[in-house]
């Protein structure tokens, strides 16, 4: 099993990649450079989280596509404050989100894989993060490139408490997951830190996350 994978060193994708290599996959790890307010943070989180691997996973493919364009000098994507830690997850969409980062990661990882996995969760309230349209995504490929590449979201019905107590080869203090960040740290006041912290506390599990604020 070859997995080309998103990964951006979140949590949720950490968790993903681990989930991959306790499986005995081979993971490809695709981050995708879209120019936003989080990127230079996240990438290094993101090559940092992969060295935790110790090579249970393949090099980081960095592929570029700059989104900047589909957004307001003023979007808090790009500058500004981001919606903050009580604000509803509906509230922070991102044009064509998942969209753009599957096609992308498909088009690198095209004749190299036969599984595209994302770290999507049942909480993320969005039609492109459900079932129907990583079905009708991966129908595309086929359709398109006569791929039989399947589409997996393998924690949209999954306990993340529980994957965050099951993790064994990843780093979790090393991943990021902010969209306001304070130079390479968690901003602290941000709908994702809030998000971030939540998932340890219900897990039990201590949040090692260095704040802000």
């Amino acid at each position: 099993m070859v997995v080309g994978l998103l990964f951006t060193g979140g949590l949720d994708s950490a968790l993903l990649a681990d989930h991959y290599v306790r499986r005995g996959a081979r993971v490809l790890p695709v981050y995708v450079s879209d120019g936003l307010r989080w990127e230079e943070a996240e990438l290094a989180a993101a090559r940092k989280v992969l060295r935790s691997l110790k090579g249970k996973v393949g090099p980081l493919a960095v592929v570029p596509l700059d989104q900047r364009p589909l957004y307001e000098g003023s979007h808090w994507s790009l500058k500004g404050r981001a919606p903050g830690r009580a604000a509803r997850w509906d509230s922070i969409p991102l044009k064509g989100r998942n969209l753009l980062l599957l096609s992308c990661a498909a088009a690198y990882c095209l004749g190299r894989v036969d599984r595209l996995a994302i770290g999507v969760s049942r909480h993320n309230p969005f039609a492109d993060a459900k079932r129907p349209f990583f079905k009708a995504f991966e129908k595309a490929l086929a359709a398109g490139y006569g791929t039989k590449v399947r589409v997996e979201a393998p924690f949209l019905s999954a306990d993340k408490s529980a994957l965050l107590r099951a993790a064994r080869h990843v780093r979790l203090d090393w991943t990021f997951s902010c969209i306001q960040p304070a130079g390479r740290a968690h901003c602290g006041r941000c709908t994702k830190c809030a998000e971030r912290g939540a998932a340890f506390a219900a897990a039990g599990v201590p949040d090692p996350t260095r704040y802000a604020r």
